[in-house]
């Protein structure tokens, strides 16, 4: 299975791209999300642009960000079924989450 991979664009935008499946992926996402809060900007945008999945170990990350930290969170996903999960879920408010 591909290996996820980050990229950071500009001050605060990540771009996932791959199957968010596993462990490792977490870990590259959770490392790629917290160097650039590291930056001390206090809003991120992320683009999942390949999964049509999160894991629930990624979603408890993001809402201790957005909960505790008080990070704004701007999700964009481009998968149909990972909306609708999200949705279902009522992540989509929480997370600012939009249909690319």
């Amino acid at each position: 299975m591909e290996k996820v991979s980050v990229s950071i664009q500009g001050e605060n935008v990540l771009v996932i791209n791959g199957n968010i499946a596993s462990l490792d992926d977490y870990v590259t996402i959770r490392d790629g999300i917290n160097s650039v809060l590291d930056r001390g900007v206090k809003s991120v945008t992320i683009k999942i642009v390949d999964s049509k999945t999160i894991m629930s170990s990624l979603i408890g990350f993001l809402m201790k960000l957005v909960n505790h930290d008080k990070v704004s969170i701007n999700l964009e996903v481009s998968s149909q079924e990972l909306y609708k999960s999200l949705s279902t879920m009522k992540l989509i408010e929480v997370f600012n989450t939009r249909k690319i």
